[in-house]
C-alpha cells in the first residue's frame, strides 16, 4: 500500500489551523442559522478550520523550479465552519434560481459577491487567498469570477458586517481581519474528518483493472482477436498497422519532460510528447493483452517510469484538458499491465508507487475542480471528472473517486448530467461541431463505465 501521508490530496484535506476571525474594532465573525456570516461577541465567534492547497511544495529542490507558475497554481485556502461543517463560498448552494429556472451560479448583488458558509465540499469557488499584513492582520480575498490562468490575476478582499460578508469586485479596500488561534476542544476529531464522509454505496475496495476496461472485457477482446473473429480482429489490425509514429509498437521512443503545457499561452509547451506517450502506453498495453509478449508490457513500464520520475507540472491555458484527455489512456495502460491476468512482473511495486504519486501530486491538482478555474463548462468539466474517477481507482482513493461521481451528478457543476444535456438531447457542445459534441458524450460514457466497473449504481435518469 502506497503511503499517502504527505502527498497533495492528503495535505489539502488536513487542518492547518483552527481560528476565530476578529475585526480591528474587536468584533468577531459569527455564524447565522442560514450559513450567512455576521458580527458578534467573542463568545459568539465562529471557529473555522483552515485547509491549505500548496501545489508548489511538490516541485523538486524543496519547491523551486525553472517552471513559471500561473495564478491557478498559487497557494489557496479553504475555511470550514466547525458548527455546520460547510465551507466559505461565493457560489450559490441555495434553492434560488435564475430566469431560466437554473440555480444561480453565484450569490451576488450586482458586482458584490455574498460569502456564506454553505458549501458541502471545497471546489474552486471555495478557495481564498490569505495574505499576512505588516500589522498582524490577514487579508482574506477571492478572485470572484476572474480567470486565474495569469501570474498577476487579481483577488479582492472580503469584508464582514452585521448584515453579512461581502466581496466587492474591483474594490481593493481592505478590512483588517485578525486570525486568532482557537484550536481547543474538538479540533482533533474535526481534523480527522476533514474531507467529509464518502457514502457506503461507493467502493470500499476497488476492482482492478477497473477504469475503462474490466478484466472480463479485456479477456473477451483477446479471445476474439486470437480467433481472428471480426470486427475485433479487423480493428486489432488497424491498431497494429495504421497507428502513426510507432505508437502501437515497442519501437516507440518517448520524450520525457519536467513540464508540458497546452493552449495559448502554452506554458511549458510540448504537450504532444505527453499525449503520444499516453497513447503509446495504452496501445502497447492492448497488444500485450492480445499477444502476451513481454516487450509490449516492458514498453508500457518504460513510458510510465520515465514520466513518473520526470514530470512535475502540466501548465498552459488549456492545462485542464492537457491533464485530462491523454492521462486517462496512461491510467488505463497502468491498470492493465499491473492487474490483468496476474499482471506483468516487470511493473513492480516501486514503479507503481511512483506512478500513483505522479497522479496525486501532478495530475490531481490540475483536474480536481473541473473547468471552473477557466470559467469554462462542457467538455472542460466532463474530461477532468472522468480523469478524477480514474485517479481514484488507480490510487485506491475513495474520496477522489467520490469527488468525480459527485461532479457528474451535481446541479452545481456545469458539466454534470443535470446541466450538460438538455431535455431534448442536445449537449452544451452540440452547436459547436460534431467532434466536440461526440467527445463530451464519450467522456460521460467513460465516467459511467468506470462507475459501473466499481459497482456504483446510477439512477434511471442518469443512465
Amino acid at each position: 500500500m502506497t503511503d499517502h501521508t504527505d502527498d497533495y490530496p492528503t495535505r489539502e484535506r488536513t487542518v492547518e489551523r483552527i481560528v476565530r476571525i476578529r475585526t480591528a474594532e474587536g468584533d468577531y465573525v459569527a455564524l447565522a442559522a442560514d450559513g450567512g456570516l455576521t458580527l458578534g461577541t467573542a463568545d459568539e465567534a465562529e471557529r473555522f478550520a483552515i485547509y491549505a492547497s500548496r501545489y508548489p511544495q511538490y516541485l523538486p529542490s524543496g519547491g523551486t523550479s525553472d517552471i513559471a507558475f500561473d495564478g491557478a497554481q498559487d497557494v489557496t485556502y479553504a475555511l470550514r465552519s466547525l458548527t455546520n461543517g460547510c465551507y466559505l463560498t461565493i457560489q450559490n448552494y441555495a434553492d434560488t434560481v435564475d430566469c431560466d429556472g437554473r440555480p444561480a451560479y453565484y450569490r451576488r448583488r450586482g458586482l458584490t459577491y455574498v460569502v456564506t458558509a454553505t458549501a458541502p465540499e471545497a471546489f474552486w469557488n471555495e478557495r481564498f487567498t490569505l495574505t499576512d499584513q505588516p500589522d498582524g492582520s490577514t487579508l482574506i480575498a477571492s478572485h470572484c469570477d476572474d480567470l486565474r490562468d495569469e501570474p498577476d490575476c487579481s483577488a479582492f478582499p472580503m469584508r464582514v458586517t452585521l448584515s453579512g460578508a461581502y466581496i466587492d469586485y474591483g474594490n481593493v479596500a481592505v478590512q483588517r481581519l485578525f486570525l486568532e488561534d482557537a484550536g481547543e476542544g474538538d479540533s482533533a476529531g474535526f481534523a480527522a474528518d476533514s474531507a467529509g464522509d464518502v457514502p457506503d454505496s461507493f467502493p470500499h475496495a476497488f476492482t482492478h483493472p477497473g477504469v475503462n476496461l474490466s478484466a472480463a472485457q479485456l479477456t473477451v477482446m483477446r479471445d476474439h482477436v486470437r480467433a481472428h473473429e471480426n470486427p475485433w480482429y479487423a480493428d486489432y489490425r488497424r491498431l497494429t498497422d495504421t497507428v502513426p509514429n510507432d505508437m502501437s509498437s515497442e519501437r516507440y521512443v518517448p520524450t520525457f519532460r519536467e513540464g508540458v503545457g497546452r493552449g495559448n499561452p502554452e506554458g511549458s509547451g510540448h504537450i504532444g510528447d505527453w499525449e503520444m506517450s499516453c497513447a503509446a502506453a495504452y496501445f502497447n498495453a492492448l497488444r500485450w493483452v492480445v499477444t502476451g509478449e513481454r516487450r509490449y508490457a516492458a514498453k508500457v513500464v518504460e513510458i510510465i517510469d520515465g514520466w513518473s520520475t520526470t514530470l512535475r507540472v502540466i501548465d498552459g491555458r488549456d492545462r485542464i484538458l492537457g491533464a485530462s484527455l491523454a492521462t486517462i489512456k496512461l491510467i488505463n495502460a497502468a491498470e492493465i499491465v499491473r492487474y490483468f491476468d496476474g499482471g506483468y512482473a516487470g511493473f513492480d511495486d516501486e514503479s507503481f508507487a511512483r506512478f500513483r504519486t505522479m497522479l496525486r501530486n501532478v495530475i490531481y491538482p490540475v483536474v480536481r475542480d473541473g473547468g471552473a478555474p477557466m470559467n469554462a463548462n462542457g467538455n472542460w468539466d466532463v474530461a477532468p471528472m472522468t480523469t478524477l474517477l480514474a485517479i481514484g481507482v488507480a490510487t485506491d482513493d475513495r474520496r477522489i473517486f467520490a469527488r468525480g461521481v459527485d461532479m457528474y451528478s451535481s446541479r452545481y457543476c456545469n458539466g454534470s448530467i443535470e446541466n450538460y444535456l438538455t431535455d431534448w438531447g442536445q449537449s452544451v457542445e452540440t452547436a459547436r461541431d460534431q467532434a466536440h459534441g461526440q467527445l463530451g458524450i464519450g467522456a460521460m460514457g467513460d465516467t459511467c463505465a468506470i462507475a459501473e466497473h466499481q459497482g456504483v449504481e446510477r439512477s434511471q435518469k442518469q443512465q
